[in-house]
């Protein structure tokens, strides 16, 4: 007699071994990203964004949120600031806090951090003089304290540099040759003064451009002013190799 075939029913089927595969898969992704946070730039933003899409992408069964909050818990306090925009918001913060200081000082981003200007009418200088007014050393040392404050609760201090900037009028002295001599020479008394209001010296350095760099036009004296000036600027971290 022909034996009848047993019929098996869907729930007879054990399903359950591919969870153990689907768990070793998370498990080796979880890893990956593990090593790019020890061997690249972090990037808190995007690498949440990735483990975040591939949660979904895996079907959501609560695994990475547990490793997500591992990671964290393990990063240096100053990880969670240490995105592009983070930084840049905590040098506007510092900017904004000397700008508050006096009427004439102003601040801008640039492509390496952020600029403090001290514009020719804060009067640090006499005309075709590289020596500091008297009038201007307090508020240099406000400065000095900000920045000294600010930055000592960073793990990675920021540099800093003093740029020192004139208009084309020509100068020739028996102290300068020209404007290239007065812009670095007085970028370097800035600089001097902050080292002796105890910013750390290995993170600071001067220059001179000089008339190479103008923010107006020479050819009024109104834009000879702005372009006379002394620029500070805290230049981003440089992320970990």
């Amino acid at each position: 007699m022909r034996r009848k075939k047993k019929d098996f029913e869907d729930d007879d089927i054990d399903t359950s071994g591919w969870l153990m595969t689907y768990s070793d898969m998370v498990t080796l992704l979880l890893t990956f990203f593990i090593l790019i946070i020890a061997f690249a730039n972090y990037d808190k933003t995007k690498f949440w964004s990735v483990i975040e899409s591939t949660r979904d992408a895996l079907g959501g069964l609560g695994v990475l949120p547990q490793w997500k909050e591992s990671l964290q818990s393990d990063l240096p306090p100053d990880s969670y600031n240490l995105t592009e925009d983070g930084e840049i918001k905590n040098l506007i913060e510092i900017a904004q806090s000397i700008k508050n200081l006096n009427k004439d000082i102003d601040y801008k981003i640039t492509d390496k951090g952020v600029a403090i200007i001290l514009p020719d009418k804060f009067i640090l200088f006499d005309s075709g003089s590289a020596k500091i007014k008297e009038e201007a050393l307090p508020t240099l040392r406000q400065i000095a304290e900000i920045l000294q404050k600010a930055l000592k609760r960073k793990i990675r201090y920021n540099d800093i540099q003093i740029a020192g900037h004139a208009d084309n009028r020509p100068i020739h002295t028996s102290e300068f040759a020209d404007n290239w001599e007065l812009s670095a020479a007085r970028a370097t008394n800035v600089l001097r003064l902050l080292v002796n209001y105890g910013l750390d010296k290995s993170h600071l350095s001067a220059v001179g451009y000089a008339d190479q760099r103008p923010v107006a036009p020479n050819d009024t004296e109104e834009g000879k002013t702005k372009n006379r000036r002394i620029e500070i600027e805290i230049i981003k971290a440089k992320r970990p190799h």
